[in-house]
């Protein structure tokens, strides 16, 4: 699997997608050699993440980034960002932002939508 053409096809599909202003770019730095797994639910995990910067940024950039931490005989360990300028997180929100069935905004009154479930 190549990280880098998921990545091209994530940002590629967000380019489809931005609103407004909101620009998309992607890189890979250090990219491993021979990574095995599942290429489709990789990309699909990092389009989720990829929208939901889009959706929070009306103006600006969102960021797509994989980078190579270390690479051993029979693994690699592989860092994925996505990096907005968006309205961001309230800090006393970001202890429960990848807990199971939480939301940054629970309110039957937030303006972005999505279900914001994690799990």
């Amino acid at each position: 699997m190549s990280l880098g053409r998921i990545v091209a096809n994530v940002v590629s599909m967000l380019r489809a997608r931005r609103r407004q202003g909101a620009a998309a770019a992607g890189g890979t730095r250090g990219r491993p050699a021979g990574v095995a797994g599942d290429a489709k639910r990789l990309q699909q995990a990092l389009l989720n993440y990829a929208v939901n910067a889009v959706k929070f940024t009306e103006a600006g950039s969102v960021t797509l980034r994989t980078s190579c931490l270390s690479e051993e005989v029979d693994s690699v360990l592989v860092r994925f960002e996505v990096q907005d300028t968006g309205i961001g997180i309230a800090a006393e929100t970001l202890p429960r932002l990848f807990c199971a069935f939480e939301q940054a905004d629970s309110s039957t009154t937030r303006s972005h939508g999505g279900s914001g479930l994690a799990h």
